[in-house]
């Protein structure tokens, strides 16, 4: 399988991207069923790797917009 490397990123890529804090994104893999599934694990299997587009695919198909942690806007 073949990736583009510019579009790997990881939890701590998604909490900036996405203005959320680490856990959050943690929270949201658990949470939510449809969350994108990492396509890798490196550094011994620690850190997961997600396509940022299938991820912020997901994101924006969702009814909120998250704006850092523990917020949600007024929507």
């Amino acid at each position: 399988m073949r990736w583009n490397l510019d579009d790997l990123v990881s939890i701590g890529d998604i909490a900036t991207r996405c203005k959320a804090s680490r856990s959050t994104v943690s929270n949201w893999q658990v949470r939510y069923r449809d969350f994108p599934q990492p396509l890798a694990h490196v550094s011994n299997g620690h850190i997961a790797l997600f396509s940022w587009k299938a991820v912020a695919d997901w994101y924006n198909r969702r009814d909120w917009k998250h704006e850092g942690p523990g917020k949600r806007s007024s929507r």
